[in-house]
């Protein structure tokens, strides 16, 4: 009896996660989406966020919420992807690869930039990936390497609104340099 229920229960939880598993993978063609998950945040990161909120998990509180609820502020957000730390500046060095990597996929892929900060001890790049006239991708890369600091957020949906991702309550979570990028924002 107890082989069966473990069959059962094993063959619940795969059908289960086939249209999540496809969802993912669309979501990776999807033309807003930059992959994050080749930035490793160090085990000795003293401050660090690291969010990532898929189609199923959105679903999910979609219908928890009723449809007064997400629907109005997140109806066009398909994925939050956030990745950010306080460590030290050969953490950050360290993602140089992986900045030029994003920058080159951005480049190829017909991303707009909308805010581009280069200083001595500072990068911050905003960029909007437009369908039309749909935004349907937001990707910022922030590093101050003096201090230590990164951050990598991309938003993907299909048709974003600026308060959509104030909404989202990632103007800081703990990590002064996303504060700083979000800090100025007009939400509404």
């Amino acid at each position: 009896m107890r082989n069966v229920i473990v069959v059962v229960l094993y063959s619940l939880m795969i059908y289960l996660s086939l249209p999540v598993m496809g969802q993912e993978a669309d979501l990776k063609s999807h033309p807003g989406y930059i992959d994050l998950e080749d930035i490793e945040i160090p085990g000795t990161a003293e401050d660090l966020v690291d969010i990532a909120i898929g189609p199923a998990i959105i679903r999910f509180a979609r219908r928890m919420a009723g449809e007064d609820g997400l629907d109005r502020h997140f109806s066009g957000v398909l994925s939050v992807r956030i990745k950010a730390f306080e460590g030290s500046p050969m953490d950050v060095e360290k993602l140089n690869p992986v900045i030029q990597r994003i920058e080159s996929e951005m480049k190829s892929g017909g991303w707009e930039s909308l805010v581009r900060v280069k200083s001595e001890d500072e990068l911050v790049n905003v960029h909007l990936k437009f369908v039309d006239e749909n935004i349907v991708g937001l990707m910022i890369v922030a590093t101050e390497p003096d201090d230590g600091e990164a951050a990598f957020v991309n938003i993907t949906g299909e048709d974003l609104r600026i308060s959509d991702i104030g909404h989202l309550g990632i103007r800081s979570n703990g990590c002064r340099l996303l504060g700083h990028i979000f800090s100025g924002w007009d939400w509404e």
